[in-house]
């Protein structure tokens, strides 16, 4: 096995999440395009996205249908979960919650991204006619 492939399965052995997988992950190759001799030079500075993000002001939302996102599972079950302090502001299936959060952390200069899936857009639709959540600049289908 490669050093890669074996520093891989070492990650995957070690997290206990898909998230703290990815974090690994993110970890090693910031640290690759630090140090790496090739790459080192050709970057002013790498930092990982979370990084990136607040500097920028972004502000990441997850809007779900599920209700059971962020909470606890049974020890032998095989889904794949997210819990609640992985995500940058929890998961929500409440319309009010959604609007006054994104209310909240609005300002000038400011990017908030809002995830949803066809399933949760309800949530979306209901924060802005029923709690004035101001309208989109970009919609992006997936």
């Amino acid at each position: 096995m490669s050093a890669f492939k074996s520093m891989l399965q070492r990650f995957r052995e070690a997290a206990a999440s898909k998230r703290e997988l990815g974090t690994y992950f993110e970890e090693a190759t910031v640290s690759y395009f630090r140090n790496e001799p090739a790459y080192k030079d050709l970057y002013r500075e790498v930092v990982p996205y979370s990084v990136w993000a607040e500097r920028r002001g972004i502000d990441s939302f997850a809007v779900c249908s599920d209700s059971d996102v962020g909470k606890k599972r049974k020890n032998d079950d095989d889904t794949v979960q997210t819990f609640v302090h992985e995500l940058q502001y929890p998961a929500t299936t409440d319309p009010a919650s959604l609007a006054k959060e994104m209310k909240r952390r609005h300002g000038d200069g400011h990017m908030s991204v809002v995830y949803a899936t066809y399933h949760s857009i309800e949530v979306v639709h209901r924060a802005q006619k029923e709690h004035k959540l101001p309208a989109f600049d970009l919609i992006a289908p997936s």
